[in-house]
């Protein structure tokens, strides 16, 4: 698979985890927050920040959930404070991009230069906000919470029909928040050999385990909901995580991505520098003159190696040795015909 560039940014093989600050709704309606709520990801090392781009009228029956419908009202993202939203984020140098949970917001969206889109779990099904995310030709992170694969396959087909091939799924649990141990991760690897695009993981957990774990199986994204204070009010506040919280797992993140290596078995110059003192080699175990024919006998095997090693042994014994090899000294194949 190809990496995927979002803002400047690499994702994909051999680069490290893209992290998503999820503030979402968490500025709570106040425009001065959710400024300070960019700086803050910033500052934790995010490499994106998301925000959700939805109306109360645009995502809930108002006569089925009034209640909801007025508080979505209250914490929306208003389509005005995108310029501005995005400007801060190009300012400290971290990647704007947003939810639409409406075919406006894409508009909306699209009208800023927004870098990528984010598909919500809920909105898998939602196949004409999917098609119209995927004709802006931007990359799309679609989380894929209980969803089921063949619900996933017809979101995926719906992005590839409009000829885009920039999909990277999240694994995600829609539980807020989601215990450890239904973290599900490894569903990730899953869906990479299933759907053969990049992965990654949207996490609701309130531990680092997951996201450790993500990082160790080859997550490219990673995203979190993200506050200044879990003990704000709010819906989203008391599961997500905090800026110094943030600023440590990045790190720890990055320490596993960096322990992982790359998917193959190599040597590198730092081992090549040093395994020739782990390594035998094979010295002579007593004085043998020139001209003598070498028997196993007259050699020993011990460290470190210089010149011939052990798996050079049927180019040794039984052939003549042409100057004199000193005892405790290496046995060179170019001395001996």
């Amino acid at each position: 698979m190809e990496n995927i560039k979002i803002g400047g940014k690499k994702l994909g093989t051999g680069c490290e985890v893209f992290v998503i600050a999820e503030i979402g709704s968490n500025h709570d309606g106040d425009f001065g927050k959710a400024l300070a709520m960019i700086d803050a990801a910033a500052e934790a090392g995010a490499d994106a920040v998301k925000f959700q781009s939805f109306s109360g009228d645009g995502l809930v029956n108002p006569e089925e959930l009034p209640e909801a419908r007025e508080l979505l009202e209250r914490i929306k993202t208003p389509a005005r404070w995108l310029p501005e939203l995005k400007a801060r984020c190009e300012g400290r140098g971290v990647v704007f991009i947003s939810t639409p949970f409406e075919m406006s917001a894409v508009d909306d969206l699209e009208g800023v230069g927004v870098e990528a889109y984010k598909i919500a779990s809920g909105d898998v099904t939602y196949l004409p906000l999917v098609a119209r995310v995927a004709e802006t030709g931007k990359p799309i992170l679609m989380s894929v919470g209980a969803c089921s694969p063949d619900e996933i396959e017809r979101a995926v087909a719906a992005i590839k029909d409009k000829g885009n091939a920039r999909i990277i799924l999240l694994q995600c649990v829609p539980l807020y928040p989601a215990e450890t141990a239904d973290a599900g991760v490894a569903a990730m690897v899953a869906l990479c050999g299933e759907f053969g695009v990049h992965t990654g993981y949207s996490d609701h957990t309130m531990g680092e385990a997951a996201a450790l774990a993500a990082a160790a199986n080859g997550a490219v994204a990673y995203e979190r909901h993200f506050t200044l204070n879990r003990g704000d009010e709010g819906p989203d506040h008391s599961f997500a995580i905090q800026p110094e919280e943030l600023a440590d797992l990045i790190k720890k993140m990055k320490a596993v991505t960096a322990a992982m290596g790359v998917a193959r078995k190599v040597v590198s110059e730092k081992e090549m520098a040093i395994r020739h003192l782990m390594r035998r080699g094979v010295y002579a175990a007593v004085d043998i003159p020139a001209g003598t024919p070498i028997e196993m006998r007259m050699l020993k095997f011990v460290r470190p190696q210089k010149g011939a090693g052990p798996e050079d042994i049927e180019k040794i014994v039984g052939r003549r040795t042409i100057t004199e090899i000193r005892k405790n000294r290496p046995v060179d194949i170019e001395n001996i015909t």
